[in-house]
Order: structure tokens, then sequence, then C-alpha cells
């Protein structure tokens, strides 16, 4: 079965666990990669409001546990789950699997792509 539909019938109080939220982050950082190139992208466009319905949202939503983050150090939180800034278009970081962060990520990444009708966007020529 799909990750979250499960994750999102646990109970309030149960976190993902390491390993499928590594998995999970993982994934998304894979579908940021596809889509970096105009082909990949045309392949996930048809898919997309499945993709952001289904899994980049739930992992946007904030958990039980986040409350107990921020109040532990809000700086970290938002370290762990804030989009990156770096020229890695995924966010990855090897030091840290979070499927917030990284469906953040692909979620800045396809609305530029989208913005530039699938080319790549960024730094390059203007459109």
């Amino acid at each position: 079965g799909s990750l979250w539909p499960r994750r999102l019938a646990a109970p309030a109080a149960a976190p993902l666990p390491a390993v499928a939220a590594r998995q999970c982050a993982l994934c998304f950082d894979l579908l940021a990669r596809v889509s970096e190139t105009a082909p990949g992208y045309k392949l996930l466009a048809p898919n997309f409001g499945r993709l952001l319905e289904s899994a980049v949202f739930p992992a946007l939503c904030a958990a039980p546990e986040d409350a107990n983050d921020w109040e532990e150090d809000e700086e970290e939180y938002l370290q762990r789950t804030l989009p990156t800034d770096s020229d890695d278009a995924t966010g990855f970081n090897e030091e840290l699997f979070a499927p917030r962060q990284s469906a953040a990520n692909l979620l800045g990444l396809l609305a530029e792509r989208g913005s530039t009708g699938g080319a790549p966007g960024g730094g390059g020529g203007g459109g």
C-alpha cells in the first residue's frame, strides 16, 4: 500500500517511522531530480494533481509532534522543515532526511518549472 494513506490513517500521536521517513524524503528527491529535465517534467506533468494531493500535501501538513519540536528549539525546527536554499534543486542533505523539507523542495521546483512552461528555470536566460 501507499505510504501516505497509512500515515494519514495512523493515530495522530504516531510519528512516521524513521526508515519510512527517510524513504519518503528520498522519493521526493528523486522526483525533483527527474523533473529537472524537460522530458522528466513532461513525464510527471499528467500526475501532478494526484502527486500533490496524495503525497506532497500530506507531507507538508503539521503533525502533533511538530508542536513539541517547535517548543523545544524553534531554530532547529525551521532548519529541519523549511525548504533549503542551495544549488541542489532537490535540497538533498545527507544528514537530514525530512519528508516535509523534501516535499517543499519538490513543490517549489514544480512551481518554478510550471511558471516557465516546463523549461528549466532559475539563474539562466530570460523567458
